[in-house]
């Protein structure tokens, strides 16, 4: 496993650049990130070739819903941006979500108006595979995160990981996989452990939080440690996002996080 620090909630009062910077001299070598657009691009760029810092994932998307028929369109456009800017950051990975996010993170309501459940299902795996042109040959995975509609996404359309890994398995593209929020899945239904287990293959990404109140390891009820020993006893290989909103001083905070990473 990887490990890397979304670096959005830390270090309030500094700039994008001097928290991905603090970061690094704190001894992290991969950063993550939500939205690129209001992000200077370029000078992060420099920056990780200056640090040796790894971009491991940002938003593939933000103002566009690929579960709305609406929308496709205006997806694709958005993860063509996203695909360039990967390429200047050499990111592996693009975060994708059921609906689009306003600046505080609520779902915007669907042009479409009304639409059943199954029908965004089903067009969020007609745009997936839609976009196969763009994905394959850019060296980028796709990983679809559902999120929890009981605190943080009121509205949220892709609120549990069944139908997070139903949409994977129907997609059927080694390009596409399931971000796995621990915090989020907590929330909306528990059984973290067992249910990574059971669907080790589909996972692209995992990111970490504890419950409640979206803090770093060790201020709620989650066992991180015995998490993150049980995806790696899968064979996971891939990224551990820790992204949370620190409860003490953000130094402290990942301190905590360090603690959990050396335990495995």
């Amino acid at each position: 496993m990887r490990f890397s620090i979304c670096v959005e909630m830390l270090f309030p009062g500094l700039s994008f650049l001097e928290k991905v910077r603090r970061t690094a001299d704190l001894g992290f070598d991969a950063v993550e990130f939500w939205s690129w657009t209001d992000k200077p691009i370029d000078a992060l760029a420099g920056l990780t070739a200056e640090t040796g810092l790894e971009v491991t994932a940002f938003s593939g998307h933000r103002s566009s819903a690929p579960c709305d028929r609406v929308d496709r369109d205006s997806f694709r456009e958005e993860l063509t941006r996203a695909l360039g800017a990967a390429r200047m950051l050499d990111c592996p990975n693009l975060m994708v979500l059921s609906d689009a996010l306003d600046r505080e993170g609520r779902p915007l309501p669907l042009r479409s108006g009304a639409i059943t459940p199954a029908e965004r299902k089903m067009t969020l795996v007609e745009t997936l595979k839609g976009v196969e042109d763009l994905v394959v040959g850019s060296g980028v995975t796709l990983i679809l995160e559902p999120l929890n509609t009981h605190v943080d996404h009121p509205g949220y359309t892709l609120d549990a990981s069944a139908p997070g890994f139903e949409i994977v398995r129907e997609v059927d593209r080694p390009w596409l996989k399931l971000l796995y929020d621990v915090y989020h899945m907590q929330i909306m239904e528990g059984n973290i452990i067992a249910t990574l287990v059971e669907n080790a293959d589909l996972l692209g990404y995992i990111h970490i939080a504890d419950v409640p109140g979206r803090g770093e390891p060790g201020t709620g009820e989650l066992n991180v440690p015995n998490i993150l020993r049980a995806l790696a006893d899968t064979g996971y290989n891939g990224v551990v996002g820790f992204e949370f909103s620190p409860k003490a001083s953000s130094e402290s905070a990942l301190e905590a996080v360090r603690q959990c990473i050396d335990s495995v």
